[in-house]
């Protein structure tokens, strides 16, 4: 029944969005439930189909005309610990934002991507800049370097709170815990829960609390979790989720600025 149910909304979702504005709420509240509907793994390749709209031929004409460059949160932490040298892995690479002014620096960088047209883009702008920096295509909750390659990881773009499910995201700090050297960096940023919440993610959130309950339904479900145009985010709810999160993959918490979203971690 719930099987149905889930792929009826997503339906209603897509069709409404389709549309256009005038039913553009209908849309957003149809997304909203998907949460609660669809497992961890089907949200996952919901989100891989949500990039491949994203990052269509026709995406970018000029791809060399793409901006590059660091939030000022990810300057900041690459200064305060000193990252001139050594070896990063850079998950969800996109088209290269952090990796070329990551690798310009100096620091050779792996990028992986789950989008082969990404990938493709982003190795088009790197090629000609002579910069230590490749990509690869993977799905980063499957990694398959080899244990101990990295000095450092970086999950940036929020990219940490677009993995659904707690324990999915878990298992990819205990994956990354593997690919760093002792006492490397894995330096990630999150969403937190909005200061204001809008009413119709209220009334979803609401919902999707009920609908969790269902025999079928996602039993990972989270209050947070939310759905946008079929990409899934989590919103941690208050600092010590995210910590708890954090030390319950092994993770030492070096630095967590709630504020601005990111966090440096070790692991013995």
């Amino acid at each position: 029944m719930i099987r149905v149910i889930r792929y009826f909304i997503l339906l209603l979702a897509r069709r409404f969005q389709a549309v256009g504005s005038l039913f553009s709420r209908f849309s957003d509240l149809f997304n909203g439930l998907l949460p609660a509907l669809f497992s961890p793994p089907e949200l996952t390749r919901l989100i891989q189909k949500h990039y491949a709209r994203l990052y269509s031929d026709g995406f970018v004409k000029e791809p060399h005309d793409l901006i590059d460059y660091l939030e000022r949160w990810e300057t900041e932490v690459l200064d305060r610990y000193k990252i001139t040298s050594g070896r990063m892995l850079v998950l969800g690479s996109g088209l290269g934002r952090e990796s070329i002014p990551i690798a310009r620096m100096g620091v050779s960088v792996v990028g992986v991507e789950a989008d082969p047209t990404a990938v493709r883009i982003a190795q088009q702008m790197t090629r000609p800049l002579k910069v230590p920096a490749r990509y690869l295509q993977a799905d980063f909750l499957q990694l398959p370097n080899r244990s101990g390659c990295f000095d450092f990881v970086l999950l940036s773009q929020r990219m940490y709170s677009a993995i659904p499910g707690r324990s999915q995201r878990l298992t990819l700090l205990t994956d990354l815990s593997r690919l760093v050297k002792p006492n490397g960096l894995v330096i990630l940023s999150f969403f937190h829960k909005q200061a204001v919440t809008p009413r119709l993610k209220t009334i979803c959130g609401r919902l999707n609390v009920i609908i969790a309950r269902l025999p079928g339904a996602n039993m990972a479900y989270q209050p947070g979790d939310e759905c946008d145009a079929e990409h899934f985010l989590h919103r941690f709810q208050d600092e010590e989720e995210i910590r708890r999160e954090l030390s319950g993959a092994g993770g030492f918490i070096q630095e967590l600025d709630w504020i601005r979203g990111f966090a440096v971690l070790t692991f013995s």
